[in-house]
C-alpha cells in the first residue's frame, strides 16, 4: 500500500529542513511559483525555482525558466535573464502590453524604447502588440509598429522638432493589422 505525504507533513519545520528547503521556498514550490517583486527582483534571483510571479501592477505575470536557451536577450518584458544567466519566460496567450516592456503612457515620461521593445518582441514572437486604452505615450524618436498592433485610444505625443513621422507603421505580420 503506497504512504502519501500530505500537504501539511511537508509543511513540518523538521521535514523542510530535511530537505534544505525553508517555508517561504516551499511555500512557492506549492504554489509552483516563487513571488517576486518586480523584474529588478528576478534579475538578481539566483534560486532553485522552476517558476516565478512577478507582483508588480502593470507588469504582474508568471514566468518560468527555459534550461534550454542561452542566448535569447532580455527585452524588459517576456524574456528576462537572470543574475546566473538563465532565461525566464512570460506565459502568456496572444497578447503583449506595453506596460510589460516598461511603458507608462502618462504623458511623462518617455515610452520611445519601450514602444520600440514591445512592438520588436511582438514581430519576432508572431504576437500582438497592445497600448492601454486611454493611455498617453510620449515619444522622442519614431516608435516603428511593425507587427499586429492594437493602439486604439491611445495618444501618440512628440515634439513638433522631430524630423521623421513619430508613428511608422510597416511590415506588418501575415494577416496583421493596426488599430488607432
Amino acid at each position: 500500500m503506497a504512504t502519501y505525504v500530505t500537504r501539511e507533513d511537508l509543511a513540518a519545520p523538521d521535514t523542510l529542513a530535511a530537505y534544505g528547503y525553508g517555508a517561504e521556498e516551499a511555500q512557492s514550490i506549492f504554489d509552483n511559483t516563487l513571488p517576486l517583486q518586480n523584474y529588478a527582483a528576478l534579475r538578481a534571483y539566483s534560486g532553485r525555482a522552476i517558476g516565478v510571479r512577478i507582483t508588480s501592477a502593470g507588469i504582474a505575470g508568471t514566468f518560468q525558466r527555459d534550461d534550454n536557451d542561452t542566448v535569447s536577450a532580455d527585452n524588459d518584458g517576456t524574456i528576462i535573464v537572470d543574475v546566473s544567466n538563465r532565461r525566464w519566460k512570460r506565459i502568456f496567450d496572444d497578447v503583449m502590453f506595453a506596460a510589460w516592456f516598461g511603458a507608462g503612457g502618462d504623458g511623462e515620461v518617455d515610452d520611445t524604447a519601450a514602444l520600440n521593445g514591445l512592438t520588436t518582441a511582438a514581430r519576432a514572437l508572431s504576437k500582438r502588440a497592445a497600448g492601454q486604452p486611454g493611455a498617453t505615450y510620449k515619444i522622442s524618436d519614431t516608435v516603428n509598429i511593425n507587427c499586429n498592433a492594437d493602439f486604439e485610444g491611445c495618444t501618440f505625443m512628440a515634439p513638433a522638432s522631430l524630423a521623421v513621422p513619430a508613428v511608422k507603421t510597416s511590415g506588418t505580420t501575415a494577416g496583421g493589422q493596426i488599430q488607432f
